[in-house]
């Protein structure tokens, strides 16, 4: 699956990521049977890798859409946390000293740029809504701000690079049976389990879905 490189600023700056990052997956959870999927995509819908998707820079990811229009779709892959503390990853960040969460892998493009998602009733300068109370963006002061708010893990998560794609190519990837397309959840996107969130998010095989539907199963 190829990804492009994107230079889509969603903010007024871009925070490098001065670190190896060494991905591991947290812990997963039972499945949990979602809603049927809605196969249109657009900014805050959520991709969900089917059983079927190998690549491995996408394999049981959920991706959360943030721009998806003409010009291409770019998105951050929310369930893949790191082993690094991203206060370790970012020390140039001196307000991040005291925050706790994790740096995660948010997609195989421009790895060494950081993408912030974060919570919110309002819209910071710097930031734009994606879903519900949840904001995007890549402003250096905004997170600097935001740490100096002392904002825990349930309302800021850091990702290392995104997922883009070229005008045409997301929709294509859908159709060929890539990506199962469901509505955002901030309480996925901030889920205490992030490594849980595909198997809590993607749909049975195609024989217990029918049966599902045909109220056959037990």
């Amino acid at each position: 699956m190829a990804c492009m490189k994107m230079q889509r600023a969603i903010g007024v700056a871009t925070v490098r990521v001065a670190c190896s990052l060494c991905l591991a997956f947290a812990a997963t959870v039972p499945d949990i049977t979602p809603a049927l999927a809605q196969a249109v995509p657009g900014s805050g819908k959520m991709l969900i890798a089917t059983r079927d998707l190998n690549d491995p820079n996408f394999s049981e990811t959920v991706i959360l859409l943030v721009d998806h229009d003409e010009d291409g779709s770019m998105g951050i892959v929310i369930n893949r946390p790191t082993t690094v503390a991203a206060n370790m990853a970012l020390p140039q960040i001196e307000d991040l000293e005291a925050y706790t969460g994790r740096l995660f892998f948010g997609g195989p493009v421009e790895i060494e740029s950081l993408v912030v998602l974060f919570r919110a009733e309002e819209t910071p300068q710097g930031a734009r809504r994606v879903l519900e109370d949840i904001h995007v963006s890549q402003d250096g002061d905004l997170l600097a701000d935001l740490a100096r708010k002392g904002l825990g893990d349930s309302e800021l998560r850091l990702y290392a690079g995104y997922a883009g794609w070229f005008p045409g190519q997301l929709d294509m990837e859908i159709e060929r049976g890539g990506w199962h397309v469901l509505p955002g959840r901030a309480a996925l996107v901030f889920d205490g389990e992030p490594g849980g969130v595909w198997k809590k998010t993607v749909p049975p095989p195609e024989p217990i879905m029918t049966m599902l539907l045909d109220g056959r199963a037990e």
